[in-house]
């Protein structure tokens, strides 16, 4: 018998915030922070039984660490796929914390294409939100990068997936925020 497929988000919060020089979790949006928000998204994907669980990446209470810290939000995938013991085949929907537009149907537009082609995909151009199948060569990629610490770019990753890039919806809303600047722009613009 083989085992179910095991469907599993994180949220990726584990960064320095080199240069938004404060924590993007604790950064508010609409009256909650990042953090929460992002938790909220990944936990209605529960509710509708579109994955089967959430974990947060970072040094948080109740979230997992990076076990090779500064290796970017690969690190932090690799991190999350050793933690949770994901097996070939699973399915890992990775989310940035510094995107606060973020929508529950661009989510659900990366679950549906992955489980229906058995492949791992992105946005054109975003990169992150990703979804991954877990593959031999994932978790080859994984040892390797624990061996050598250094890092790989997410961009890397959906071609060693030999994953696809959605075209995105014309909303806009796949913006991340890593500077002052991004994230002063992003407030003034959603507030008109």
């Amino acid at each position: 018998m083989t085992k179910p497929l095991r469907k599993v988000a994180v949220l990726l919060a584990g960064g320095a915030s080199q240069r938004m020089r404060r924590d993007k979790a604790s950064l508010e949006f609409d009256g909650k922070t990042l953090l929460t928000r992002g938790a909220d998204l990944l936990q209605s994907l529960v509710i509708e039984n579109l994955i089967d669980e959430y974990v947060v990446s970072g040094p948080y209470p109740q979230a997992i660490e990076d076990d090779s810290p500064h290796l970017g939000p690969v690190g932090g995938i690799f991190s999350i796929i050793g933690a949770l013991q994901l097996n070939i085949g699973d399915l890992l929907l990775a989310v940035p914390i510094d995107m606060p537009l973020l929508q529950k149907s661009h989510l659900e537009t990366l679950i549906d294409f992955t489980l229906q082609n058995g492949r791992t995909c992105c946005y054109l151009k975003a990169w992150l939100p990703i979804c991954l199948v877990i593959s031999p060569q994932l978790l080859e990629a994984m040892e390797k990068q624990k061996a050598t610490k250094k890092g790989l770019s997410v961009r890397a990753l959906l071609e060693l997936s030999k994953g696809d890039a959605l075209p995105p919806d014309e909303s806009h809303d796949l913006v991340n925020t890593n500077t002052p600047e991004q994230w002063q722009k992003l407030i003034k613009e959603h507030n008109r």
